[in-house]
């Protein structure tokens, strides 16, 4: 994108050149947000501009608070939620993700009153990209649960959301599942390398939202690719206190023409 407009691209050539200009893109997606009509919104690869000039005020006047990333890189990941029904009571800004722990509101509460509702810890990730930065990512996720863990408020559970940059086959999903990447581990076709073995435990029980059917599952990530397509994007979260009741999967089927099927809800409570 440069001034607006968008630059030839040939991973997204299938598109018409109006559909990619930011005015335009940025108001569907909007759109999408607002009709979704989630307590929860998890936003990657936001441009910190594009962010207080054109998602901030929108999703503000829609019932959202929120925040991006505090980072050193062009774009970060950032997180809305419904106000009045949830507040940010904690945060802390890693490199490749936002923590916070958001808490119910109680209507009955007053101004500046604890409203001592529960509490979830949202983890919002965009890791590591290249296909070899196994250990990255991995330690990405260690980094922020462990954060989360030692330095955050009391919470009774945990969303982790975003572009994890991998495949459900890969050492992230064993990291989080097993709570430790196991020997024999394989992403990207490779067994991953003795020191992503070693990289500190975390101390949640969770669960992954699957995806049907995950073998030609894919996400707006690789869209417009012509090659490989997978499910980069995915939700873990604590069964003990969440569970999931539904789904939403942007795009169920896949043929050479790129058609989309009717969307599968997702939701988590």
């Amino acid at each position: 994108m440069r001034d607006g407009m968008p630059q030839e691209n040939k991973h997204v050539s299938h598109v018409a050149i109006g559909d990619l200009i930011w005015p335009t893109r940025c108001a569907r997606i909007l759109d999408e947000i607002i009709l979704a009509n989630a307590d929860v919104v998890c936003l990657q690869e936001v441009e910190p501009t594009a962010f207080e000039r054109d998602f901030l005020p929108a999703l503000s006047a829609a019932g959202y608070d929120g925040k991006i990333q505090q980072n050193d890189h062009d774009v970060g990941v950032a997180t809305m939620w419904r106000r009045g029904r949830l507040r940010c009571t904690w945060e802390s800004h890693r490199s490749r993700s936002l923590v916070t722990v958001l808490q119910e509101q109680s209507e009955s509460a007053g101004p500046g009153q604890s409203e001592g509702g529960r509490a979830a810890a949202v983890v919002n990730v965009h890791l590591q990209g290249h296909a070899r930065e196994t250990l990255a990512r991995v330690k990405q996720l260690s980094s922020s649960l462990r954060q989360l863990s030692n330095h955050g408020p009391r919470h009774h559970g945990v969303v982790i959301a975003g572009d994890f940059n991998c495949s459900p086959q890969s050492a992230c999903s064993a990291y989080l599942a097993f709570r430790a990447v196991m020997p024999g581990v394989t992403e990207y076709g490779r067994e991953v390398a003795a020191d992503v073995t070693r990289v500190q435990h975390h101390s949640y029980s969770l669960e992954r939202v699957v995806y049907q059917p995950e073998a030609t599952s894919f996400t707006f990530t690789t869209l417009g690719a012509r090659s490989w397509c997978g499910v980069l994007d995915h939700i873990w979260y604590t069964p003990s206190s969440l569970r999931c009741v539904a789904r939403r999967q942007l795009f169920t089927e896949v043929s050479d023409d790129l058609d989309v099927s009717r969307p599968i809800e997702n939701r988590l409570f």
